[in-house]
C-alpha cells in the first residue's frame, strides 16, 4: 500500500510502498477515505514533537471504510462507514472509569507513537472506531475526531450558559468551530484574531463581534463590548504568550477561562489577579470517544454546519504542499483533507 513516512525532522514526508497491516482479534482494518491534517504532524516535521518509532506514518484525523475485522470484533461490520478516535486509551485507569479517556493514564496516539492514517489503509482498535453516519461525508468525519471535537469538549468545560459574553482567541480550525459551538450553547460570542479573512468568517457564522488585535487593543475592546465587566468565559486557541496573556486578562471577576492552545514557553503572569478575581482557570485536552459521538450526532442532524470548515482538499501524492498550505497559511486554510487515499 501507499504511505506518507516522516523520517526525520525538518525533511518532506516520503510516499512510499509498504506492507498491509495485519490485523489482530480485536482490530479493524480501515481503507482510508480521507485524513485531516493537523499542527501537531508539522510540530513532529519540525522536532518539537517527539515520535514513538522512525519512520512512522503521520495523520491522525482517520475516517473510511471497515475492510476488515478480527475474530473478537463485534461494534463494527465489514463495509461501515467510520472515523477514528485517535488516543489509543485504556479503559481501566481512574480517568478512563469516570470518561476522561482524552487523559487517560496510560494514552498514546495514532499518528504519533504508531502508524496512522496517511496510507491506504490504517490498523485500530475495535474500540477507537466511530460509526459515521451516512450523511456525514468522509472529509466532515475527519475532521470532527480532532479538530471539532476538541473544540467540543472545551466548550463543554467551559459551561457556558445562555447569555454568557464568550471572548474566543483565533479563529482558525479550532476556534472557528468553537464559535459555532459557543452559539449553540447560547453564548454570545467575541472573535479575536489578526487576519481579516478568518474574522469575516468568524462572523459569518456566528461571532457577534470580531477584533483584529494588529489593530485594536483586545483588552479595552472587550471591556468596552461588554460594558467595562469583562468576557464571561475566555478561550485561548493559539498557543502563544501573548494570547495567554490577554485571555486571562479578558474576564469578568469570577469568569471562566479555558486555555487549549499548545504554548512551548513560559507564561509570566501576576496570579494575584486569578485569586483576587476569583477566576476559572483550566486547561482543555484533545476530546473524549463521547465528545466525537456528539459531534458526528450534531452535523447528521445539522445543528453543526461545517460546509465551511474543509478548505483545501489534497490527494496523497501531494501531501507535503498540504503541510505547507497549513504550516504558511497559504489561502487562509481553515482545515487541509488528504482525500481519496
Amino acid at each position: 500500500m501507499r504511505a506518507a513516512l516522516f523520517y526525520e525532522k525538518g525533511k518532506p514526508l516520503s510516499i512510499e510502498e509498504v506492507e498491509k497491516p495485519k490485523i489482530g482479534d480485536r482490530d479493524v482494518l480501515i481503507r482510508v477515505k480521507a485524513c485531516g491534517i493537523c499542527g501537531s504532524d508539522i510540530h513532529i516535521i519540525h522536532g518539537e514533537t517527539p515520535v514513538g518509532k522512525k519512520p512512522i506514518i503521520l495523520g491522525h484525523e482517520i475516517s473510511g471504510i471497515v475492510e476488515e475485522k478480527g475474530s473478537k470484533v463485534d461494534n463494527v461490520e465489514i463495509g461501515d462507514r467510520v472515523c477514528v478516535d485517535s488516543i489509543i486509551f485504556c479503559g481501566m485507569c481512574k480517568n478512563c472509569m469516570s470518561g476522561k479517556d482524552n487523559i487517560c493514564k496510560f494514552w498514546r496516539l495514532y499518528g504519533i507513537h504508531t502508524d496512522s492514517g496517511l496510507a491506504e489503509y490504517v490498523r485500530v482498535r475495535d474500540i477507537n472506531c466511530i460509526r459515521l453516519l451516512e450523511n456525514v461525508s468522509f472529509e466532515e468525519g475527519a475532521i470532527i475526531t480532532d479538530a471539532v471535537a476538541t473544540a467540543y469538549h472545551a466548550v463543554k468545560l467551559a459551561n457556558i450558559q445562555v447569555g454568557d459574553t464568550v471572548a474566543i482567541y483565533g479563529c482558525g480550525g479550532l476556534g472557528i468551530h468553537a464559535i459555532q459551538l459557543a452559539r449553540l450553547s447560547g453564548g454570545e460570542v467575541i472573535a479575536v484574531d489578526v487576519i481579516d479573512d478568518k474574522l469575516k468568517l468568524a462572523k459569518r457564522l456566528g461571532a457577534k463581534y470580531t477584533i483584529n488585535a494588529m489593530e485594536s487593543d483586545v483588552i479595552e475592546e472587550i471591556f468596552n463590548i461588554t460594558d467595562g465587566n469583562g468576557a464571561d468565559v475566555a478561550m485561548e486557541f493559539v498557543g502563544k504568550v501573548k494570547t495567554i496573556v490577554n485571555t486571562l486578562d479578558s474576564v469578568v471577576r469570577g469568569g471562566r477561562v479555558v486555555l487549549v492552545g499548545l504554548c512551548g514557553e513560559d507564561v509570566a503572569y501576576d496570579t494575584r489577579k486569578i485569586v483576587r478575581g476569583q477566576l476559572q482557570v483550566m486547561g482543555s485536552y484533545a476530546f473524549t470517544k463521547k465528545d466525537i459521538v456528539d459531534v458526528v450526532n450534531l452535523v447528521s442532524t445539522g445543528r453543526l454546519d461545517l460546509s465551511n470548515s474543509i478548505t483545501h482538499e489534497f490527494s496523497l501524492e501531494d501531501v507535503n504542499q498540504a503541510l505547507e498550505t497549513l504550516e504558511k497559511n497559504i489561502g487562509n486554510p481553515i482545515r487541509v483533507v488528504v482525500k481519496g487515499i
